[in-house]
This record gives structure tokens, C-alpha cells and sequence, in this order.
């Protein structure tokens, strides 16, 4: 709460605190993770008096949260894909990757070989990657390599020309409009408009 007597700081201030104080949190984040994963493998009642806590002292966090803080803490998920904390789709796809995997993008900022369709190469950071780069790149659970990435490219330039047939269920011939078998001269597509 704020005094009236209270001296108010710059803005710059305010920001370079906020941005402090929210280092702080990530920098705690697994090792929350770690701590909530001991506590309940040594005491099993500890998940739901740690539950009850929450919600007596500050409010019900989520199944959710504690699903994924308990993914944290066993190094299934890196602490920077917990909720709220990252935002895209990227992040769906890169918390199906491996924990050491996760640790490279994340703490590491590797950067992945993505094939264009020349055969040329770029270096892509996954974190900030288009979302097509990151399909081509990330299959189920494994980075994709040159070979595989071919492989995706290909089968997706297939797809592409498939949907693209979908969307153009017509041609037009010198005999008139064809679509689905059936031609329609002139005189006839006339007809059809002046009766709609």
C-alpha cells in the first residue's frame, strides 16, 4: 500500500525492480520444482497438505500447476515451459522433447539446422521459430535430422498441392465451367445468376 509521504520513484526504477524480482521467481522456479517432488516422495500425505496450505494461506492453485511443477521437479519439463511463463505454440512441441533436449534450447540457446527446400541450410532458435519451422524440425519427440527433414518437406509439398485441389473444385475449359463432371456454358451460368 502505498504512503502519502512516500518518496515516488523514477519509472526506469520501477521496471529495472519488477524485472529483478521476476529473476528472482524463474531463478527459484526448479528449484520449487525440486523441493514439492522431494517433499512428496518422502512424505506421500505432503501433495495434499501442501494443497491445503495453498489454499488456506494465498488461494487453490491448479491440478495443472502442480502436475506440471511435479514435471519440473523430475526433469521431464524445463522450467521455462511451466504455463504463463512462455507463450506460442512452440511450446507444445518442445515439452515432447527429451529434458536434456530441452536444457539446450533453454539454458544452452542451440540453435538447429532446418533444410529449405534448395538444399540449403539455416541455424533456427526454437524458442523464437516460425511455427512450420519448428513442424519441420520437432518430429513426435526427437529433432528431425537432414535426411528425415527431406523426407517432411516433400510430403508436405504433397499436401500442399492436395489442399490447393480442395480449394479449386472448378476449371474453366473453352467449353465453359467444369466442376465436378458437369459443364457449364455461358448461356447457362446466365440462367443460374438471374434466377438467384
Amino acid at each position: 500500500m502505498k504512503k502519502e509521504n512516500e518518496i515516488k520513484m523514477p519509472l526506469e526504477k520501477y521496471i529495472e525492480k519488477v524485472w529483478k524480482l521476476f529473476q528472482t521467481i524463474l531463478k527459484n522456479m526448479e528449484l520449487l520444482g525440486e523441493t514439492y517432488v522431494t517433499a512428496i516422495d518422502t512424505y506421500p500425505e505432503a501433495k495434499e497438505k501442501i494443497k491445503i496450505l495453498f489454499e488456506e494461506e494465498a488461494q487453490p492453485v491448479s491440478s495443472h500447476f502442480w502436475n506440471r511443477l511435479e514435471d519440473i521437479g523430475r526433469h521431464r519439463m524445463h522450467w521455462r515451459l511451466m504455463p504463463g511463463l512462455s507463450s506460442g505454440g512452440n511450446t507444445a512441441k518442445i515439452r515432447r522433447l527429451p529434458f536434456s533436449e530441452q536444457r539446450e534450447i533453454f539454458d544452452n540457446n542451440k540453435r538447429y539446422p532446418l533444410l529449405l527446400e534448395g538444399g540449403d541450410h539455416i541455424l533456427v532458435d526454437l524458442k523464437a521459430a516460425e511455427q512450420s519451422q519448428v513442424d519441420q524440425l520437432i518430429a513426435e519427440d526427437y529433432i528431425r535430422d537432414f535426411s528425415e527433414q527431406k523426407i517432411w518437406l516433400a510430403e508436405n509439398l504433397v499436401k500442399d498441392n492436395k489442399a490447393k485441389e480442395i480449394i479449386d473444385p472448378y476449371r474453366i475449359t473453352s467449353r465453359g465451367l467444369e466442376i465436378s463432371g458437369y459443364i457449364f456454358t455461358k448461356t447457362k451460368l446466365r440462367e443460374i445468376l438471374l434466377r438467384m
